[in-house]
């Protein structure tokens, strides 16, 4: 009778403990790549720091903000 109850609690836990870590098994989330779609859909920008002195104005540039800048007398 005892061993009744054990198979009855198992055969109620074990599609729950299932559903659980199937659950966590889902495929990994790359924040970053979401946080780029979102600020192209918002309309910001990529560029590529793809000479020294471009990537020196990066680096002077506060980290974590937003920043306006001037292109040949216009803001953007």
């Amino acid at each position: 009778m005892e061993g009744l109850k054990r198979i009855g609690i198992l055969a109620i836990l074990a599609p729950g403990l299932f559903m659980v870590f199937a659950g966590c098994a889902g495929s990994p989330v790359n924040k970053t790549l979401q946080a780029e779609e979102a600020l192209a859909a918002a309309g910001f920008q990529l560029k590529v720091a793809d000479t020294p002195a471009k990537l020196d104005r990066i680096r002077r540039m506060p980290q974590k903000q937003v920043v306006r800048g001037m292109i040949k007398d216009r803001e953007v």
